[in-house]
């Protein structure tokens, strides 16, 4: 993951036996929250057909400008995580800080964004001529 510390765009499409995307060191260990971010300077993402669940990993994302999902079927949440306290509430409202546009289309079990209410600051309204995937 250290080789994605640079990676500003992703797409990842059509991988649809891909069902959790999980942020790990090389001895395979979990990352922890407060651990520098392998995602860190990523701005857009796009997901397409895939069978993810959830896509909690965007914990690790703080830069995220630009977030579409389509046609995930198995989606039921974005961030899947319990925040234990008030205080890693606080320390993660960054999540979605400098999100500016989202896209969300097909997503039958989509449930919730997160589990808590987290503001969106730097979300802008579409302009109304604009397709889903101007960046």
């Amino acid at each position: 993951m250290r080789r994605m510390e640079h990676l500003e765009t992703l797409y990842i499409t059509e991988c649809r036996n891909l069902r959790e995307v999980k942020i790990c060191f090389e001895n395979g260990e979990r990352m922890q929250r407060s651990e520098p971010n392998c995602f860190r300077n990523l701005q857009i993402l796009n997901i397409y057909d895939c069978a993810v669940e959830n896509l909690t990993w965007l914990r690790y994302t703080p830069r995220l400008r630009f977030l579409y999902v389509i046609a995930c079927s198995s989606l039921e949440e974005i961030i899947a995580w319990n925040f234990a306290g008030s205080s890693e509430i606080e320390e993660d409202v960054e999540i979605f800080s400098n999100l500016e546009k989202v896209h969300f289309e097909g997503l039958p079990k989509l449930k919730s964004i997160c589990r808590q209410a987290m503001p969106f600051p730097s979300l802008q309204l579409p302009k109304s001529k604009e397709t889903p995937f101007e960046c």
